[in-house]
């Protein structure tokens, strides 16, 4: 490899020259066609998709989801073969914003992708609402209040639910559980717990909503 040398006199009798790396190419960007720019998706793990680069086989896909002005979510940087990616992790959680960089995967590449503005949102509450009217309900009676089971109203689309029970205050899970009804009978806990349901609707994975759960008397 040829050398560049930079030189500076030191004295009018002597020079030092120094050995200079040339610059590395920058990794070339590729073109990104799905999701398009400002998009809002439904699916929590969307197919990215990009134009093939010339010459190129393997792709640096670096990625970042987070809530809109909040915390971090999701962060991916993967070296893939093909122009097509699917997240190995759910992006958001009800709703986020992602910022997305594709390029070919040499060394040197751009590592900005924080630096990019958001390129498409996940918002899943357009394929999968969440439930609503969240209660508890004697299990015998059926009637509203107490420490019984845990009842809910279908959201449309709505085909199953998953069902996580936490204790109050450390958030250790307890129980989880899933079920095509729209109630639950929750553990028996000495102590009150907090419920978390998710619908399900087909692939599409809706968000969560939370309750207070009564100790069990």
């Amino acid at each position: 490899m040829r050398r560049a040398f930079a030189c500076s006199a030191l004295t009018v009798a002597a020079a030092v020259c120094v050995a200079m790396e040339p610059a590395a190419a920058a990794c070339p960007v590729a073109e990104i066609i799905a999701p398009e720019r400002g998009a809002r998706v439904g699916q929590p793990r969307p197919a990215i998709e990009w134009r093939a680069l010339p010459g190129v086989s393997r792709y640096r896909v670096q990625l970042e989801s987070r809530v809109p002005e909040g915390r971090v979510l999701s962060s991916t940087d993967s070296v893939v073969e093909g122009t097509r990616f699917i997240p190995p992790a759910d992006l958001a959680e009800s709703r986020a914003a992602v910022k997305l960089l594709v390029t070919a995967a040499c060394e040197n590449g751009p590592s900005a992708v924080r630096e990019q503005p958001a390129r498409f949102f996940v918002d899943l509450t357009l394929k999968c609402p969440p439930i609503s009217r969240l209660s508890f309900e004697d299990a015998a009676t059926g009637r509203a209040g107490g420490a019984g089971r845990v009842a809910w109203v279908r959201p449309a689309a709505a085909t199953r639910y998953e069902i996580t029970f936490y204790a109050v205050p450390d958030g250790k899970v307890i129980a989880t559980g899933e079920t095509a009804a729209t109630s639950y009978d929750p553990p028996r806990n000495p102590a009150p717990m907090m419920v978390a349901i998710r619908p399900r609707c087909g692939t599409a994975v809706g968000p969560a909503v939370y309750g207070f759960v009564p100790a069990a008397r």
